[in-house]
């Protein structure tokens, strides 16, 4: 059979539902075809990125740090643009960095690494999808909380 390749034009010889020549040309039309889409998660994993790297310089080699607010915004970093967001029980602001975690309180932020926590310093987590209200970490969901749902499964 033959047929012409979509990206190309060329003309070749292969199965009835075969639509471009080579592999070349196959990625070239998708990649074309997603460049938007792709350009867009791409900036925004670059911005996660910088925020994750601005956090690892304020640590350091310690698990917790207190921190002014103007040295976090003067390097730069971003609040919107990050991985979580949940309250502390005594309703402070509690920002999500993939294992990096950020609490605001008073003029100042309290940065520490999840294996950091002792303690459950994430108070209420909210899942707007299911609008149930949890006294724990998302983490810790057991399937018994969320009545007539299906289980919600985290990896680890």
């Amino acid at each position: 059979m033959k047929g012409k390749c979509r990206e190309c034009g060329e003309g070749f010889r292969g199965r009835t539902d075969k639509i471009f020549c080579s592999d070349p040309c196959r990625n070239a039309h998708h990649n074309r075809r997603n460049r938007v889409q792709n350009n867009l998660m791409r900036r925004v994993h670059q911005r996660l990125r910088r925020n994750y790297r601005i956090l690892e310089e304020s640590l350091g080699d310690v698990s917790c740090r207190t921190i002014p607010s103007p040295e976090l915004a003067g390097n730069g970093f971003d609040f919107s643009f990050v991985t979580g967001l949940a309250g502390t029980r005594e309703g402070l602001p509690c920002y999500q960095l993939y294992d990096l975690y950020i609490v605001s309180h008073q003029g100042t932020y309290k940065i520490f690494r999840e294996n950091a926590r002792k303690t459950r310093e994430v108070g209420p987590a909210l899942f707007p999808v299911l609008g149930v209200e949890l006294e724990r970490s998302h983490h810790d969901i057991l399937p018994a909380d969320l009545a007539n749902e299906q289980p919600i499964l985290h990896d680890r």
